[in-house]
């Protein structure tokens, strides 16, 4: 999956770090080899369209993401495009399945809310 039409490269921040750390080391080439790497429970590309971050983060065990608009944005620029997907149908319960060579990759039926002056989500 892949956003398209992003402007600008968008700035990529670890939020709430965790404690410990993975070591990736990927075959014998020593310079793709990665100690240390933090361990976070999101990851926020800030920037990722004019107004709209976006949050990957992990849910039971499945990867998902939010997108996080400011006031004024403009929700239609977003444009995902995931490669080798084959077909598009929604379930009863409004979640989007895309068939992919790989088999359906499935996005359950999307959340919004707002987050008010006081810090609460409604």
């Amino acid at each position: 999956m892949t956003f398209e039409g992003v402007a600008t490269e968008p700035e990529i921040l670890g939020e709430t770090r965790l404690p410990g750390h993975h070591n990736y080391f990927l075959g014998k080439d020593e310079s793709r080899w990665r100690t240390g790497v933090p361990l976070y429970t999101s990851v926020r590309y800030e920037g990722l369209y004019p107004g709209i971050d976006l949050r990957l983060r992990e849910q039971n065990g499945v990867p998902e993401y939010d997108l996080l608009l400011k006031p004024g944005a403009d929700l239609s620029l977003v444009a995902v495009h995931v490669a080798g997907a084959q077909g598009l149908s929604i379930t009863d319960d409004g979640s989007l399945v895309i068939e992919t060579p790989l088999g359906p990759l499935t996005q359950s039926t999307p959340n919004t809310w707002e987050v008010l002056v006081d810090g609460s989500k409604r």
